[in-house]
């Protein structure tokens, strides 16, 4: 069975001026089969897929070849492909809400989309998976709804992170006027869902 993992390392200030050399040497101390590495200002990350015992292999390679430089290893940087949040979720969840809820949690998050749907995030994994069950709650009591994806990406949100009955937040979302309800009754957003979800989180906030 394949695992993947992600790290995240500062560069050597002094290899800078030959990247090209020292990411070759890198790259050799790399034993997975599936690997890529890309360098983004003073950083490196690194993700790595293969066999368990070949992934262990490679990071204590990599960890012996940063600790040579006195690299210190960035956070754990965890990845939570689309399977495996509906997975944990037990529904299928759009992985730009957990990103977003993570973020209004005070942690790194980025959704990727070119390979599979994931979300990465340094957040600890305790964490991670209590707001998927957050996300899962809120989506299942309002399933029976007519929303466009926006308004439902909103309140869900919005009910994760405040902790409230994701009803409570269409009351407040239609009294702010970010949510308005259509002559079919179906609900839909005004502007960017983000945006209307930054407006109901401080509206609901000043009233409470």
């Amino acid at each position: 069975m394949y695992k993947t993992v992600v790290r995240i390392y500062k560069i050597p200030p002094q290899v800078r001026g030959d990247l090209q050399s020292f990411l070759e040497a890198l790259t050799r101390r790399i034993k997975t089969p599936v690997a890529s590495i890309t360098v983004k200002g003073d950083t490196i990350r690194i993700e790595m897929s293969g066999p368990r015992d070949q992934v262990f292999k490679s990071l204590a390679a990599l960890r012996a070849f940063f600790g040579e430089y006195k690299v210190d290893v960035g956070k754990r940087v965890w990845v939570f492909t689309f399977d495996k949040i509906e997975s944990i979720a037990g529904i299928g969840i759009p992985v730009d809400t957990l990103e977003e809820l993570l973020r209004l949690r005070g942690y790194p998050a980025r959704r990727r989309t070119k390979k599979s749907k994931s979300v990465e995030t340094t957040a600890p994994r305790e964490v991670v998976l209590e707001e998927i069950k957050r996300l899962a709650e809120a989506y299942s009591k309002v399933r029976g709804e007519r929303m466009s994806e926006g308004a439902m990406k909103m309140v869900v949100v919005a009910a994760a992170y405040l902790g409230v009955d994701p009803q409570s937040v269409i009351r407040k979302a239609l009294e702010i006027g970010v949510v308005v309800r259509e002559s079919d009754g179906k609900l839909r957003v005004d502007y960017a869902w983000r945006g209307a979800l930054r407006e109901v989180i401080r509206a609901y906030r000043a009233s409470t």
